[in-house]
């Protein structure tokens, strides 16, 4: 499922993998740092990173990623999630 979120190319399909990614939250170190990078890297999350269901995954995800704060994909997300949030 991580790697059709890295391949999505369009909004519909992000929102769709993503809310089957929501349905766990026993992510590995290694699974969350693939995570932050597709969202820094793929336009297709990048762009609706605002976008309620979306946040709220990245969101949950980096509740926890401040341990993995030697990462620079990570450190972007959370970055990120702070502005979106207004933090």
């Amino acid at each position: 499922m991580i790697l059709n979120l890295s391949q999505s190319g369009g909004f519909a399909r992000t929102h769709n993998i993503i809310a089957e990614l929501s349905k766990y939250d026993d992510w590995s170190d290694e699974q969350i740092i693939e995570l932050c990078k597709i969202a820094n890297e793929n336009n297709q999350v990048k762009w609706i990173m605002e976008d309620e269901d979306v946040f709220q995954f990245y969101d949950r995800l980096t509740e926890f990623a401040w341990l993995m704060a030697d990462d620079e994909d990570v450190l972007m997300v959370i970055e990120t999630i702070k502005e979106i949030a207004n933090i």
